[in-house]
């Protein structure tokens, strides 16, 4: 369990040195970067073999249910892209429960249709950095009255 905490505070970190840093200096391949990180400790994984959300999500649990020995790292390889509705719902599961990780570590919100729509890190990136912005100009603005 130990493990778990460690990875969930290091991927905090990263969001939030990501949130702190000066947001006309942001972009997209940096942001894309730390998400790239933050997914791989979210999912339990070293690097990351794809950039779809919800493939991801299925690497990761079968990579754990090979870790657990239920089966071999061949099997993994040649059934990464199979699976059944059982593991489509956890997928799905993952993928929002990891855009709403980003968007609290950040503190943003983005539309629920946006999030919807985004498969993607790349995507994910995408909509944070537009998010990021518009706030940060939001506040530009605000600061001037």
């Amino acid at each position: 369990m130990k493990d778990f905490f460690d990875k969930e505070r290091e991927a905090r970190a990263i969001l939030q040195d990501l949130k702190d840093q000066k947001k006309t200096d942001l972009d997209q391949s940096q942001i894309l970067e730390r998400l790239g990180r933050c997914v791989c400790l979210k999912f339990g994984m070293e690097d990351i073999p794809d950039t779809d959300l919800k493939n991801l999500a299925i690497y990761s649990v079968k990579l754990k249910m090979a870790e657990a020995g239920k089966i071999t790292n061949t099997e993994l390889q040649s059934q990464i892209r199979s699976h059944d509705c059982h593991q489509t719902s956890l997928v799905v599961q993952m993928k929002n429960l990891f855009i709403m990780f980003v968007e609290n570590e950040l503190g943003i919100r983005l539309e629920d249709a946006q999030a919807v729509k985004i498969s993607t890190l790349e995507q994910l990136a995408d909509a944070v950095m537009k998010k990021m912005s518009e706030e940060s100009y939001a506040e530009a603005a605000g600061g001037k009255r």
